[in-house]
């Protein structure tokens, strides 16, 4: 016996799913993400999934479809409760968005874009589609018109320092009603270097340095990244 040891067993909450293509037909081999370290789950003959002994939270599903279209499902659960849910390609024109991204150039620095996604800005479920950049080209494909979030991650590498973690940047882009949809997204990128001393002029190590998102034009936004100083007090903020 343990004196003193207090047991509290809890409920796990369950999700019961399934996923359709656009005409309402049940999609199999669909891989479902949960997230946060849970295992991944392939939809069966009639697009069914389940997911037991989930934590009492929000969850966020994503199911990607043969056509590159990454549906996206957020769900509160409650201790023990048992929720069903339904991932269904939306039955509106898809939209083809392509183009060319830059994320400019900065002094010392090479990098780029790893990631790049659009993401429906209402909606439920939410819709998104992620792409590939080759060659400073990217395309996109939509479930419809309307107002989409597009986000990158950057990851950009110093002359000066260690790799860098990919900083985040979005912007809110107007998609109209058409098949093709040409559309070049230009990412502004600025570099802050520094360096830190006392006040007798001696190199401070580990100092961290932060910033602040700020808002561009066009709803554009920046992400900062908090770099602690090395050896000689350098620091360098993307």
């Amino acid at each position: 016996a343990l004196d003193g040891v207090v047991l509290t067993l809890r409920r796990g909450a369950t999700i019961l799913g399934q996923v359709l293509d656009i005409g309402g037909e049940p999609v199999r081999g669909v891989v479902v993400e949960l997230g946060r370290g849970r295992t991944d789950i392939e939809t069966d003959a009639d697009g069914r999934f389940e997911a037991h002994g989930l934590e009492a939270r929000v969850h966020f599903l994503r199911a990607r479809v043969s056509s590159g279209l990454e549906l996206v499902q957020s769900l509160r659960l409650a201790e023990g409760e048992t929720k069903q849910v339904v991932l269904r390609v939306p039955t509106e024109e898809s939209v083809r968005m392509h183009g060319r991204v830059d994320s400019g150039a900065m002094h010392g620095c090479t990098g780029g874009v790893r990631a790049l996604r659009a993401r429906a800005d209402e909606g439920d479920p939410v819709a998104s589609s992620s792409g590939e950049i080759v060659e400073g080209e990217y395309e996109l494909t939509l479930p419809g018109p309307g107002t989409y979030r597009v986000e990158a991650s950057i990851g950009v590498a110093s002359h000066h320092s260690n790799p860098l973690p990919s900083i985040f940047w979005q912007d809110t882009i107007e998609v109209p009603a058409a098949a093709d949809f040409e559309h070049d997204l230009v990412i502004p990128l600025g570099l802050l270097s520094g360096r830190i001393t006392s006040i007798d002029g001696e190199a401070l190590e580990g100092v961290a340095v932060t910033s602040e998102p700020e808002r561009h034009e066009a709803g554009r936004h920046g992400s900062a990244w908090s770099p602690s100083t090395d050896s000689e007090g350098r620091f360098e903020l993307f």
